[in-house]
């Protein structure tokens, strides 16, 4: 068709596509043995960005409109891609709002868009991953007389316990601190303290440097993880926002995966020097991405948050992200418009039964999942398999572990939204519930058993492990902030996710603390045994209580959540 010079106005594009409609049909009728596969190439030059569109096929009626589908593929001037002129017209000349409807199929090759420039503040949670995996390989290290600090199984419990609860108070710190300071800032000040912490480690010369140093890295990881979630939510377009969200927890788990390789295999020193590297290249990589626009709208910055949607969005002209933009501020001003308060929230909970009701199966549901032991097993996960007496390597038993623990964490991510909520958490706890029982008899086996016995059932620590974290991890682990912001209501569900937060991280450290301390007091048995005793518990529990939240608007489940809490005020009346 030749080249196609557009100066000024998207508004000739209906003209555009309806000589293409015109010139396509007139040569299906000219030449019938060309397929309609076959696609000639257009070039469209508007101002100085020129698009190279390959035609596919062009029909129906184009007319000026705010939703329709016109064009699918890259745009070379906003880099972005998608299957609508929504993503296309409103991106190129969004001040005009041009869209068209109808359609004209189009693949437009251009320049990558700057979205792996939002993967960049996932590399905090990757380097987070490495503290948090560090006690699993290095505590069994450093417990032998060999290791340049010997701890005993005391100390290392709370080696491997103390993380968890010094995440609480920066976690609930940050809820206020990033309306004041903004996200950025507070992500990358988090890289000092964790390259001290890094540091501290190499030069530790006692058990409570090594600690100290543990206590401090755990410190910034309580500010990483509530605010790169955040971050990223609001930095990411619609389409990629649940890819980012997902990626950064498994960065976490990537994280650990190679703490739990390297601590396997290099020494002590080697390990810390590992380490060190990471906070820095994430300032580096960081460093250069903008604030959110949504801090720099609530401060009133509108230049600096137009540059910073320009940025994201690889855009040089401001009328190109006026649209987005006049989104966030409509967001900023509802928000503000509908905050509750602490106290806003207390009363209502007190007069809304169906929220009490949701509150109290989110809380029971929180409760029962920390007690299954996952938090334990992650930390002791080499030191369970040394002590199990297994002929597997304990280091490459712990390694297969994490890797299947990782790869199922994907797998609940593409699930979550297909089979449903309750099938998947009657599935996890039910497997978990086995596992726990099994590997309970397994150690109870070693301490009144026959070694014969014992040696005959060399693969089953791993075997049982890997139904563990399998079941685990895409039911129980996958859907604990699911259930909790879909049951809880809004009027509540701030609050209540700051408590069942804390409430998580207390009991998770109470469980590692005294996971080493049952074990060698009461038996290696019993603390399995216990575990699966609330898997158990957690079947019983989401069999009855817990409603499928698959596909249902939060008006749905809320109406549910009534309903049920009026039937028991009145089955309680009656009694």
């Amino acid at each position: 068709m030749g080249r196609i010079e557009i100066q000024e106005n998207i508004e000739d594009i209906p003209e555009i596509c309806s000589e293409m409609e015109e010139e396509s049909l007139s040569s299906d009728h000219s030449d019938e043995e060309t397929s309609s596969d076959e696609s000639d190439e257009e070039v469209i030059e508007m101002g100085a960005t020129t698009y190279n569109i390959e035609l596919c096929s062009v029909s129906t009626q184009m007319e000026h409109n705010l939703q329709g589908e016109c064009f699918k593929g890259n745009n070379s001037k906003s880099g972005q891609k998608g299957n609508s002129l929504v993503d296309m017209g409103n991106e190129i000349n969004s001040v005009e709002g041009q869209v068209f409807k109808g359609k004209c199929d189009m693949v437009i090759v251009g320049e990558p868009s700057p979205e792996h420039e939002r993967l960049y503040a996932t590399l905090a949670f990757l380097t987070s991953g490495l503290f948090i995996g560090f006690s699993s390989p290095m505590i069994p290290r450093l417990q032998q007389n060999t290791s340049h600090i010997v701890i005993s199984a005391d100390e290392g419990s709370w080696m491997a316990s103390v993380g968890m609860i010094t995440t609480v108070p920066p976690s609930l710190v940050s809820a206020w601190l990033v309306d004041v300071v903004g996200r950025r800032p507070i992500v990358l000040s988090c890289a000092l303290p964790l390259l001290g912490s890094a540091l501290w480690l190499r030069f530790a010369s006692s058990f409570w440097e090594l600690l100290t140093a543990v206590i401090i890295a755990n410190l910034a990881i309580g500010f990483i993880m509530p605010v790169i979630p955040l971050y990223l939510v609001e930095i990411a377009e619609d389409r990629v926002r649940g890819m980012l969200i997902t990626l950064f927890t498994l960065m976490g788990g990537t994280g650990s995966f190679l703490m739990m390789i390297v601590g396997s295999y290099l020494p002590y020193f080697a390990v810390t020097e590992f380490i060190m590297p990471w906070p820095v290249v994430f300032v580096a990589i960081f460093w250069w991405m903008p604030e959110s626009p949504y801090f720099l709208v609530a401060k009133h910055r509108t230049e600096a948050a137009k540059t910073a949607v320009m940025r994201l969005r690889g855009k040089k002209s401001e009328k190109d992200v006026s649209a987005e933009l006049d989104t966030i501020q409509k967001a900023v001003d509802d928000r503000s418009k509908n905050e509750i308060s602490v106290a806003d929230a207390f009363r209502a909970l007190r007069r809304d039964p169906g929220a009490r009701r949701a509150v109290a199966v989110t809380l029971t549901f929180t409760v029962l999942l920390a007690l299954n032991g996952s938090a334990a097993i992650s930390a002791y996960s080499t030191q369970i398999f040394l002590t199990s007496g297994s002929t597997l390597d304990a280091s490459v038993s712990a390694i297969v572990l994490l890797s299947v623990q990782l790869f199922f964490s994907i797998v609940a991510t593409l699930l979550v939204d297909r089979a449903g909520r309750r099938p998947m958490l009657v599935f996890s706890f039910a497997g978990c519930t086995i596992a726990m029982a099994v590997i309970g008899v397994y150690f109870y086996l070693t301490e009144y058993g026959s070694q014969e016995v014992v040696n005959s059932l060399f693969w089953l620590p791993l075997t049982t492990l890997l139904l563990y974290y399998i079941s685990f991890n895409v039911g129980a682990n996958a859907l604990l902030w699911v259930l909790t912001n879909e049951l809880v209501p809004s009027s509540v569900r701030g609050l209540c996710n700051s408590t069942f937060s804390v409430l998580n991280s207390v009991l998770t450290f109470s469980i590692t603390k005294l996971f080493q301390v049952v074990g060698d007091s009461l038996g290696s048995f019993v603390p399995f045994w216990f575990f699966s005793v609330f898997c158990l518990l957690g079947l019983i529990f989401t069999w009855f209580f817990i409603p499928e939240t698959k596909g249902r608007s939060l008006e749905d489940i809320k109406e549910e959540m009534d309903t049920k809490a009026a039937g028991t005020k009145e089955s309680a009346e009656k009694a």
